[in-house]
């Protein structure tokens, strides 16, 4: 249980940062999200959009293992992404938002997790 809680602690931390420069730009819903994924390699946005799919990523796929170990009980935020590269992460991404613009104006982070929960569940 306190791995559950230190996991979520951290996914607060991570999400921080991520907000705060969000906020700042102005990009923090998942239709913004979508934008920065889609932009070229290499770039700033494309960049950002890795970083927040990565973090979300790791902290979900953490979270799957402890379910699995047994040292923790079920989580919205855990995902079984340990077998998954970055990329099949951002295109996981992109197909949900693409295919959610109900969506659109939640924040992007909830997005992501979202799209990893429903494309790869911790079972």
């Amino acid at each position: 249980m306190q791995i559950l809680r230190a996991a979520t602690v951290t996914v607060a931390i991570a999400i921080t940062p991520f907000s705060s420069l969000a906020q700042a730009t102005g990009d923090s819903t998942v239709q913004s999200l979508l934008s920065d994924c889609e932009a070229p390699s290499g770039s700033f946005d494309s960049a950002y959009c890795l970083g927040v799919i990565q973090g979300t990523r790791n902290v979900m796929g953490v979270l799957c293992y402890e379910i699995q170990q047994g040292n923790a009980g079920n989580s919205a935020l855990a995902a079984d992404v340990s077998y998954i590269t970055l990329g099949a992460a951002r295109q996981a991404f992109t197909n949900w938002a693409k295919d959610n613009p109900q969506q659109w104006d939640i924040h992007g982070n909830l997005g992501v997790i979202m799209a990893l929960r429903n494309t790869f569940p911790c079972d």
